[in-house]
């Protein structure tokens, strides 16, 4: 644009052979990166500093100057020595990927809060990316649009976290904990039993018995089963001396 603006401005300019020979020379057309725009500016700089467009300060000031992408990538196509159908040929490709990368862009935006990033991290050292991990904190997006790494192995990555993160979410609405333990065989059929015949699953039976109302009434059943019976010991036997004993009027018959 200010090259336009200054040859329009001069145009003496323009019987420069020097100058002919570069308006003449086979340019990428403006079309042809257009849809970068529905890119960010992070994925579209770390795209051209990988195919190698330009010296890497150059590219990083380009798109410091927060110009529109189209506008900076042509800035940079034009002063890049690379051939241009080489150029052409490549932003082709990564327009074919369009739709698929923006699913991918969309799975990297997904992480807006730091219990997001933190079951990402337990993933990521779980399924062995840590090695990514660094990136990934830089900036979500490039990971998941790194060409190494397979787009299928990339989603699965996702959702796994996507699980982590809702699980975590679960447990602060609704604190529940997991109880693994066995018991009596007798005493299972008979939970079954009565279980079965409420028609609530296992857990809702079991919060049902041990709700705060039935405190009292499990502490009495408890003291119940845990209290020692009591004995009666049997009436001892005593001898009677008969002679020492009072006999009743008329004596003993």
């Amino acid at each position: 644009m200010a090259l336009y603006e200054f040859i329009n401005s001069n145009s003496e300019v323009l019987k420069d052979p020097y100058v002919g020979v570069i308006i003449t020379a086979d340019k990428v057309s403006d079309k042809s990166f257009e849809f970068l725009n529905d890119y960010s500016r992070a994925y579209v700089q770390q795209t051209l500093l990988n195919w190698d467009i330009g010296d890497e300060l150059v590219v990083k000031w380009a798109f410091g100057e927060n110009k529109s992408i189209a506008l900076t990538v042509a800035y940079l196509l034009d002063r890049s020595s690379r051939n241009p159908k080489i150029i052409t040929d490549k932003l082709k490709q990564l327009n074919v990927r369009l739709m698929d990368i923006e699913k991918l862009a969309k799975r990297a935006k997904w992480f807006d809060d730091i219990s997001k990033t933190r079951a990402a991290e337990y993933i990521f050292a779980r399924r062995g990316y840590i090695r990514y991990w660094t990136s990934f904190v830089e900036h979500p997006e490039l990971f998941f649009l790194d060409d190494r790494i397979n787009d299928y192995e990339k989603e699965a990555l996702f959702k796994d976290i996507r699980a982590r993160y809702n699980l975590e979410e679960s447990r602060k609405v609704n604190p529940k904990r997991q109880c693994n333990f066995s018991i009596d065989p007798k005493a299972y059929i008979l939970m079954e039993k009565i279980r079965k015949k409420s028609g609530f699953k296992k857990s809702v039976f079991l919060e049902i018995i041990f709700s705060p109302e039935n405190e009292e009434i499990l502490h009495k059943l408890v003291k119940l089963k845990t209290t020692p019976p009591v004995i009666h010991k049997p009436t001892e036997a005593v001898d009677w001396d008969m002679s020492k004993s009072a006999a009743p009027p008329g004596g003993f018959k």
